[in-house]
This record gives C-alpha cells, structure tokens and sequence, in this order.
C-alpha cells in the first residue's frame, strides 16, 4: 500500500492471518537487551520483511516501564 502525501512518499505491508505464520514473545526482554531480526536480504527470493507488533501485557503494573523501540537501517556489504 503507498502512503502519498504531498511532500512525502512511502510504503506499508498489510498482513493478513495464514496459519503459517509463526508469532514469538520474549517476556521479560530487559533494558540492556537487543531483538535484532533481517528485514531485507537482497540474495533472498520472496521476502515479505518481519512484521512485528507491540501491545499491553495485562499482567504488568501500571508503573511498568513501558518498552522503547529504535529502527536502525544497517546496510551490510560482503564481497
């Protein structure tokens, strides 16, 4: 889907339920820990990238840290 607006242009996925999809949790991921996770690879056929979420746990305190995500785009290059 292309997001177009006047001084700016991007693309979005959607995602749709197929019970191929495999979902993972790490509960209790700490301040000083990292999921790091390939969203493109250039050799790989028919890449669809990694959808990823965030959501409330319910079983947190109201004083909860409540998580931060960065995005970073790394470029590696091999030769």
């Amino acid at each position: 889907m292309d997001i177009v607006t006047s001084d700016y242009v991007n693309e979005n996925t959607r995602i749709y339920f197929d019970e191929k999809h495999k979902w993972y949790y790490w509960h209790g991921l700490e301040a000083d820990e990292v999921i790091a996770f390939v969203q493109a690879d250039s050799q790989a056929e028919n890449q669809a990238g990694v959808p990823h979420t965030a959501f409330r746990d319910p079983r947190n305190s109201d004083n909860t840290q409540l998580r931060e995500s960065i995005e970073a785009r790394v470029f590696v290059y091999f030769d």
